[in-house]
């Protein structure tokens, strides 16, 4: 086994031919080769004898191929290339991110699943992302879950060659997502024995060429927008708009129940996304303390000292940010009543309604925050919503209302999502004379496991699946169904709907730390008549429930006392 070791501008070659039922694994390395042409790899593996071959969790950088596996005749093997990221330190000299090439006389199986191939295939000769040509034995190939962006115009992402010398072959392919390359699929029968395709929810955008499968045009892949969070700078998770997510087939044979390619549970939705990364709904932070955000977040000031004047062209560069005020508001600096400390005695306020978009210039940030002052207050504090964005996808909103306390506040959202943007939208649209100061940005990822500290009557509330605040709003999802990081308020509860077979047992857990609020659940059968509930003053809540006739069960999750609010996690399930 070769396991966390670190390769500069070195490869990986070796040999499985000591004894039948061999077994190698080269596991989370980082592998940094520079070769002269496009014909060497990373990671090089002959396999001679009866064997397998474990690749997975691999950093690959890489000339020519980043792994290459080959299988001489007469031989069975299992070969199994996972999680593993690759791209190219020189993309002219780049031909294949993982080439399998299976010439066994026995029976084979290779699954490439859950890996990232980025920008590989840039060379001028035939080149391709993933690449599997079957030989003489029988062949089991397994190509899911797999993320490719890039390559040359000439390049196909996946690339499936079936011998004529390959008695029977079995091709699952499912959950792909091929973008910005030049092919997106290629499948060629030469005419083996027998084929038994099975493929669904793959993914091709952007792409140059026509893709070909088997000659047939009834290959249909999707063509989504992947929506990365930012793919120029090897970033592949999903945005949360994002229309690769809840967007694959769940089984264990389409490689659906393991891990993703950061090595994350890969089922947190209501069903597997496509592509190599599951996106996580991570809960955001509001942060209404500026030490907290200075000290926790290890936050900076990122604008520039302001200067008076009122009504300037916008929007203004302050520093590292952006600041807008939302027509028909206007910015108007000066020495307001506000006096936050360290400033320079500038502030700024907005006339009408304080709707403001701060933008971070540059590479997208952890949080973004500003010196907040209702110092004035009003007879009527205004609420109001800050949101944060990245490339204008929603990654995470609140709602708060300003206390009206003659105090020097700050607000701002800290996330372990990227974001490049944060909006402050008030309701009702009252000139209260609310007034903000520096902004400050971070680039340290938030814990998942934090909640927001404290701001007046805020409610956490809306998480990714809202809005389901009744049962005629509630979430469909399919069973079984398991996520993390979900949030409930007294007066905003969280409903889901799921199919349910009669004659199975129904398990429902929600897990919490009570102390933070409590949180119930009640169950509801098809015509909406509660049928099971749990409620404790303990950690979580826990319903089992026999169901007499197949339809659609409602959950209820809510917190019971005024003013509650707390995050919770979710599974539902159901057993004969």
């Amino acid at each position: 086994m070769l396991e966390g070791l670190t390769f500069d501008n070195a490869r990986i070659t070796g040999l499985i031919g000591f004894g039948s039922g061999s077994r190698m694994e080269i596991r989370d390395n980082v592998i940094h080769y520079e070769g002269s042409d496009e014909t060497t790899a990373a990671i090089d593996i002959r396999i001679e004898v009866d064997g397998s071959l474990l690749v997975e969790g691999n950093q690959v950088t890489s000339t020519g191929y980043g792994v290459y596996i080959r299988q001489l005749p007469d031989t069975a093997a299992s070969v199994d290339i996972r999680r593993n990221t690759i791209t190219t330190s020189a993309p002219a000299l780049s031909s294949n991110g993982v080439r399998v090439g299976i010439g066994g006389g026995g029976d084979s199986t290779t699954s490439i699943i859950s890996n990232v191939l980025n920008q590989v295939g840039g060379c001028s000769c035939p080149a391709q992302a993933i690449a599997v040509n079957s030989g003489v034995g029988n062949a089991t190939i397994n190509i899911s879950h797999n993320t490719v962006f890039g390559g040359g115009n000439s390049s196909t992402g996946i690339d499936i060659g079936l011998s004529a010398m390959t008695p029977n072959a079995v091709l699952n392919v499912f959950n792909n997502t091929v973008s910005d390359s030049g092919r997106g699929y290629r499948m060629t029968d030469f005419g083996a024995g027998s084929l038994d395709f099975n493929a669904g929810s793959n993914n091709g955008f952007n792409n140059t060429i026509v893709d070909n499968v088997f000659g047939s045009p009834s290959w249909t892949p999707g063509n989504a927008d992947p929506r990365f969070a930012d793919a120029d700078g090897g970033n592949f998770q999903l945005l949360p708009d994002s229309g690769l997510i809840d967007a694959g087939l769940t089984s264990a044979s389409q490689g659906s129940l393991g891990l993703d390619a950061a090595g994350l549970t890969r089922l947190s939705g209501a069903t597997v996304d496509i592509g190599a990364l599951e996106f996580q709904a991570k809960p955001a932070i509001l942060v209404t303390r500026r030490e907290n955000f200075a000290g926790a977040a290890q936050a900076a000031v990122a604008s520039a000292p302001y200067v008076t004047g009122n009504g300037p062209p916008e929007p203004v560069t302050s520093g590292d940010v952006l600041l807008d005020a939302v027509a028909p508001s206007t910015l108007f600096f000066g020495s307001w009543p506000a006096d936050f400390p360290d400033d320079n005695d500038v502030e700024l306020a907005l006339n009408n309604a304080e709707n403001l978009v701060i933008t971070h210039i540059g590479s997208p940030v952890n949080g973004i925050g500003i010196e907040f002052d209702d110092a004035s207050g009003g007879a009527s504090p205004s609420t109001f919503v800050a949101a944060a964005y990245l490339q204008q996808a929603e990654v995470a909103r609140f709602a708060f209302r300003a206390p009206g306390l003659a105090t020097q506040d700050f607000v701002g959202i800290w996330s372990p999502f990227l974001m490049d943007e944060l909006r402050l939208t008030e309701f009702p649209n009252a000139n209260e004379n609310e007034y903000f100061g520096r902004v400050f940005s971070s680039q340290t990822p938030a814990s998942d496991t934090l909640l927001s500290d404290s701001f007046g009557d805020l409610c956490l509330g809306d998480d990714f699946f809202d809005d389901n605040d009744s049962a005629e709003t509630a979430r469909a999802v399919s069973l079984p169904f398991s996520r993390e990081g979900l949030e409930v308020c007294n007066g905003d509860d969280d409903y889901f709907q799921f199919q349910v077979p009669g004659g199975d047992r129904l398990n429902i857990t929600v897990s919490f730390t009570d102390a933070a609020g409590n949180v119930d659940i009640v169950l509801f059968e098809p015509s909406l008549v509660r049928v099971a509930g749990s409620s404790s003053t303990t950690d979580d809540e826990n319903i089992q429930y026999d169901v007499p006739e197949s339809g659609t069960y409602t959950l209820r999750v809510f917190a019971f006392l005024p003013d509650s609010q707390n995050r919770y996690d979710l599974s539902i399930s159901s057993s004969n």
